[in-house]
């Protein structure tokens, strides 16, 4: 009778709305896993700005300092720990952080993860390969 319909309604009804979430779902996933991963390169991209900041420094008006620096080669820096990193591949017009990992765990690494530095590998500088896994 009539009952059957209306029971018969609400189960196609419910199962409608529960498609729909579903749905909304696996598309609004990866939309948020972009998100999450473009906020955390803005904050690591602030942490290695922040931390290869070069300080103001101002001139003296003093005549007696008007000598020019001598030229000191740069070395390259001792690694102890990984600090904040950037990676530019400039052929596939790419620039990203890159951060540590303590473990192998590659398949472990969301999506959103940044790209990530191996210490199981060498130091960026020395000879050898330096290990980089990212999506």
């Amino acid at each position: 009778g009539g009952g059957d319909d209306v029971t018969k309604r609400r189960i196609i009804h419910a199962a409608a709305t529960i498609l729909i979430i579903a749905g909304v779902a696996m598309i609004g996933y990866p939309i948020f896993l972009r998100i999450q991963a473009r906020l955390e390169q803005s904050r690591l991209e602030k942490a290695f700005n922040d931390r290869t900041e070069i300080p103001h420094i101002d001139a003296s008006d003093d005549e007696d300092n008007q000598q020019t620096p001598e030229w000191v080669e740069p070395s390259l820096p001792q690694w102890d720990e990984f600090s904040p990193t950037q990676l530019e591949i400039a052929a596939i017009d790419l620039s990203v952080q890159i951060v540590a990992v303590s473990d192998m765990g590659i398949f472990a690494r969301k999506l959103n993860h940044p790209p990530s530095y191996y210490p199981q590998s060498v130091f960026p500088g020395e000879a050898g390969n330096l290990l980089i896994a990212g999506h």
